[in-house]
């Protein structure tokens, strides 16, 4: 809500000629600038995740509205798709009625042209294009030469206090509070997108095998393979409380409905 209006108001004050929008989190912000506008991009790369809040009745049509700033007018042509307030379709409309629906592209060939057949809010789109990923096959070594040539600068002050950061994370968890410690952090969603499942599996292994590392996992629950996750950390927990590891898990989860 404020994002997008924050965003609508630094392109009215700053000569922006291009605006990127990456995925639906910051889509609603040129329908800020109308009757104006600027040219947009769009990337896709989470087309699932679209922002979603139901409109059962008129009552929350007009709280929702009110929430976003945005005249239920506008609303209706940008935003809203079917019974749903939309965030991603916001991005997507902007580009049908202001670029030929021209402008959209996700983050590999695959992606671009699954998205634009899976979600009827692209179907009004020229198309979904693609931006290429590195090249796996270029292995060279790299070239010094085409490096910037600025000096690094090391802030001193804030590598002083990484100590402590690791410290106050490791409290925070309960952890053994060990300056020493190899403490890896997971933060995010827990989803096969993710690769949660993944570091559920390794965990045990990479303990077994490094008894400085310390393990963190907080996020919220999305999928199948972020439910069977914690499942899996549950019992690595259990073996070490059986004290055939040292604690050295901590793991948080929220479930999204």
């Amino acid at each position: 809500m404020a994002w997008n209006q924050c965003i609508a108001a630094i392109i009215k004050r700053f000569p922006i000629n291009l605006y990127h929008i990456n995925n639906y989190h910051g889509a609603p912000a040129p329908v800020h600038l109308l009757p104006e506008t600027v040219a947009a991009v769009f990337s896709l790369h989470n087309a699932e995740f679209q922002g979603l809040w139901p409109l059962r009745t008129p009552k929350e049509k007009t709280e929702v509205c009110s929430v976003f700033n945005i005249s239920q007018e506008l609303f209706k042509k940008y935003v809203q798709f079917g019974d749903v307030f939309n965030l991603l379709h916001a991005g997507s409309s902007y580009l049908r009625f202001h670029q030929r629906g021209y402008g959209a592209v996700g983050v590999s060939a695959k992606y671009g042209k699954r998205s634009w057949t899976r979600y009827p809010i692209f179907w009004g789109l020229s198309g979904v294009g693609e931006l290429p990923n590195p090249d796996p096959t270029d292995t060279g070594d790299d070239d010094l030469s085409r490096r910037d040539s600025t000096e690094t600068v090391v802030h001193a002050e804030f590598e002083a206090g990484r100590a402590e950061l690791k410290r106050q994370a490791q409290e925070g968890a309960g952890l053994k509070q060990k300056p020493d410690a190899e403490l890896l952090v997971f933060v995010g969603r827990w989803s096969m997108q993710k690769g949660i499942d993944l570091i559920a599996d390794v965990a045990p292994q990479l303990l077994k095998e490094n008894k400085n590392l310390q393990l963190l996992c907080i996020g919220p629950v999305i999928d199948l393979y972020g439910k069977f996750a914690p499942m899996k950390l549950q019992r690595l927990i259990k073996v070490i409380l059986e004290g055939l590891l040292k604690a050295r898990v901590y793991f948080s989860t929220a479930v999204y409905f």
